[in-house]
């Protein structure tokens, strides 16, 4: 791999950190932001939840026109649009306004997560090349999503404007870097007279990429539920304060251990690696459910997290597999839909709290993500009866 590839996949893999540090940098402020005009909770909640919703749809729709114009155009245009967006956080008072720029907010997420998924599939070649970059990927991801928090939580109300500036120019940073690197050539010139209609019944008659997509969104439900851990917490009479901890067990569970269970990958057969992982999630989310005492959820925690690791990386390593080397963007688009169940999760979740209790309920959700290897198990006998054919 020459040296301007590999400026190109690091510049996408720190700026995935850089992006997700943000996000969880911001949304305390912005949170803090829409308190101040006096909105009751669930209209906060509602224009949060719109940012996710809005960002599944439109990711979609952008992924597809990556394929078509280009990945640099479309990144350096919503590195652009994304920076804007938080020079207007920092002056606007309006609460429609608000709800504007975090949907916008949300939808440039939307889409830098797909494409940075097709920039690491088109710039490398071999499979080992993939995953070790996917890898790398979900490493820089979850230090972000360590610092973001940490950070937003020193940081005082005073600092909001300074807060909101700095993600403005980081973000600029990021843009002037992304207009340096070199991309691959486009590979879908030939295909431009394809219509997004045409890419919406591709993406539909494909059985193995739904398949992805269910057990994605069922993953996804498992990592937003972790968010719940202090209800729980407190109706076991447990210390609210260590979910900090168990954050943190996470973070540096994933900055020790990845290396080591990403060389597990090449060792056995990608498939039980993949069950292995699934089996390891839920495990790890029902230790957290039923214990009584605070080390077990420890421990819940840390396997937890080595299925994460495992999991996570690997849907976009078989989003790969299975895309057409024209239409990678568009995959990845489709894929991001499994955010679906970060949107959903944390609604049923309450109401299964609120009906049969908060312990009961997250382990019934914790079960449920055992449904993830069923859905992978009939993805890999697609890929075996195409293999054959």
């Amino acid at each position: 791999m020459d040296l301007k590839r590999q400026c190109l996949l690091w510049s996408v893999i720190i700026g995935t950190s850089i992006v997700r540090t943000i996000t969880f940098i911001c949304i305390p402020f912005i949170v803090i932001k829409l308190t101040l005009g006096n909105l009751p909770s669930y209209q906060i909640g509602i224009i949060l939840g719109c940012g996710w919703l809005f960002g599944i749809i439109g990711g979609y729709q952008a992924s597809f026109l990556s394929d078509l114009i280009g990945r640099k155009k479309l990144m350096s245009f919503t590195l652009s649009l994304w920076s804007v967006v938080f020079i207007f956080f920092l002056v606007n008072q309006s609460i429609i306004m608000m709800f504007i720029l975090n949907t916008v907010n949300g939808l440039c997420r939307a889409i830098h997560d797909p494409i940075s998924q097709s920039i690491i599939s088109d710039s490398t070649s071999t499979d080992k090349q993939k995953k070790k970059y996917f890898n790398y990927r979900y490493l820089a991801a979850n230090v972000g999503g360590a610092i973001g928090p940490l950070i937003g939580s020193l940081v005082t109300e005073e600092y909001i404007s300074i807060t909101f500036m700095l993600c403005f120019l980081i973000l600029v940073l990021y843009s002037i870097i992304n207009l340096f690197c070199e991309y691959p050539q486009n590979r879908n010139k030939k295909n431009i007279h394809i219509k997004f209609n045409d890419s919406i019944k591709m993406v539909i008659h494909d059985m193995q990429l739904k398949y992805l997509i269910v057990a994605g969104t069922t993953i996804a439900a498992g990592v937003a539920i972790v968010d719940l851990i202090p209800l729980i917490l407190k109706d076991k009479g447990l210390a609210v304060q260590i979910f900090p901890k168990l954050l943190t067990l996470n973070a540096i569970t994933v900055l020790l251990f990845q290396s080591i269970v990403s060389k597990l990958a090449g060792k056995i057969k990608e498939h039980y690696y993949v069950y292995l992982g699934s089996i390891l999630f839920t495990l790890g989310l029902i230790m957290i459910g039923i214990a009584s005492n605070v080390w077990y959820i420890y421990l819940g925690m840390f396997i937890f997290t080595i299925g994460e690791i495992i999991i996570l990386p690997m849907g976009s390593v078989l989003v790969d597999k299975i895309a057409p080397r024209a239409f990678v963007g568009t995959y990845y688009g489709a894929y991001n839909f499994r955010t679906f169940g970060n949107f959903v999760a944390p609604i049923v979740a309450g109401v299964l709290m609120n009906t049969i209790g908060s312990v009961e309920g997250f382990t019934l959700l914790g079960i449920v993500c055992i449904f993830s290897m069923y859905y992978y198990n009939k993805f890999f006998m697609l890929s075996c009866k195409a293999e054959k054919v």
